[in-house]
């Protein structure tokens, strides 16, 4: 088996060289390192061209993760891809792991480890990320919430993924577009869970975040799309209607508490603000579930399922 690593990368000149070293540590190399600078601006062109080992580097107009990790799965001549993001390591042994256990398991399409946490001097700063995590059928669990820490956890077989199409693009996926394309893949395909935290992923104070309006939109876009996809498989479409319910409520409920505290603390403005966004939630949660109306009574016990932003 041949094992590409695809690393998109951008302004991370402090991070992208450990977080290679970490891919060349491995004691199951790679068999090509693809590093896509999605037009960095500080020192990660310098960086790259002095790297000590070989490394595939292409340099593109800045077009965010999605086109990045496109354009590194076009280059790469792999079985499987591992995508890396520039700032997170892998420990020694992940893709050794990771390919044994692909190996033992043709009819996974994906293989993922868990994780530890890490600051900006690599020190861990959680021992073990792992909750609810789940392997085999996954599609409805993933449906409830993207349960992969990061795209660098996971070594995922190319013809499966060129089966299901390429990474959405900043303008169609802002953020969620691993979650999003990981559900195309459970559609038809078991992933395989390794007990064990092989990846660390970086938390530091330059990282991308949303706030949680823009959250809860691109979540309410994941689900859309698999509204389109699964429209004519009424067991999904059940299974999907709850989850638009348990996302709307989590939502609902932490805006209506954060709207009280700012009434009793006299932020009339913000506490406007809140309910007018309230108002707009509860709207259009209940358009949507107009549409789920045939399918909320089908019993889901038996569903058929195959169940941060950085660069």
């Amino acid at each position: 088996m041949r094992i590409s690593v695809i690393i998109p990368t951008y302004n991370r000149s402090g991070f992208v060289g450990r977080t290679l070293d970490s891919v060349f540590a491995q004691t199951r190399p790679p068999d090509e390192v693809i590093v896509i600078d999605d037009g960095s601006t500080d020192r990660t062109p310098e960086v790259l061209a002095a790297y000590p080992h070989p490394i595939i580097h292409r340099r593109q107009e800045n077009a965010r993760i999605g086109a990045a990790r496109n354009a590194g799965q076009h280059l790469a001549t792999g079985d499987a891809l591992l995508f890396l993001d520039s700032d997170d390591l892998l420990r020694p042994t992940a893709i050794e792991t990771l390919e044994r256990t692909m190996e033992a398991r043709p009819d996974a399409a994906l293989i993922y480890c868990l994780s530890q946490t890490i600051d900006a001097s690599d020190a861990v700063t959680e021992p073990l990320w792992d909750y609810q995590t789940h392997d085999g059928d996954v599609w409805e669990p993933l449906i409830r919430g993207n349960f992969i820490r990061s795209t660098g956890c996971a070594l995922v077989r190319r013809a499966a993924l060129d089966q299901v199409g390429t990474w959405l693009t900043h303008s169609e996926m802002a953020i969620n577009e691993d979650w999003e394309i990981w559900l195309r893949l459970a559609e038809s395909y078991p992933f395989v869970r390794i007990p064990e935290p092989l990846f660390q992923y970086r938390i530091h104070g330059v990282q991308l975040t949303a706030n949680e309006p823009d959250n809860y939109a691109w979540a309410m876009r994941v689900l859309d799309i698999q509204r389109e996809r699964n429209r004519k498989n009424p067991k999904r479409m059940a299974i999907l209607a709850k989850a638009y319910d348990t996302f709307y409520e989590g939502t609902e409920f932490r805006w209506r508490r954060a709207m009280q505290a700012d009434w009793k603390a006299l932020r009339w403005r913000s506490a406007l603000n809140r309910r007018r966004y309230l108002n707009s939630l509860n709207h259009a949660h209940r358009i949507i579930m107009e549409k789920f109306a045939p399918f909320r009574a089908a019993p889901v016990n038996d569903a058929v399922a195959v169940s941060g932003e950085k660069e």
